[in-house]
């Protein structure tokens, strides 16, 4: 058995809609195929006989980038997910510049 591909990376949106992979196998062969993380969710093709194509969908991620398997017969797909990348405030982090302004006025007479 064989896989179309090794596996698939998304941005920390997720997928919008179920994306797919193909299974390349001998007619008498069956397999299952099982997701390792909650995050992933098979919505077709969990299981078959020869060739097959198997379906899923990944959640929006909010934190660090993660990956997950999804196991068909015995082979396996990697999902990586990209985490959301924090930016530090504007203005860098010294807290600000110089809050002087301008010349004082002298006496006027």
């Amino acid at each position: 058995m064989k896989l179309q591909r090794a596996g698939d990376q998304m941005t920390a949106a997720g997928l919008s809609g179920p994306t797919s992979v193909g299974v390349l196998a001998n007619r008498d062969c069956g397999w299952v195929a099982q997701a390792n993380a909650p995050w992933i969710t098979l919505t077709a093709g969990a299981s078959g006989k020869g060739n097959g194509t198997i379906s899923y969908m990944t959640q929006s991620n909010d934190a660090d980038a993660r990956s997950a398997l999804i196991t068909i017969g015995d082979k396996y797909f990697s999902v990586n997910e990209l985490g959301v990348e924090t930016t530090p405030p504007p203005g860098g982090s010294d807290g600000g510049g110089d809050s002087g302004g301008g010349s004082s006025g002298g006496d006027s007479g």
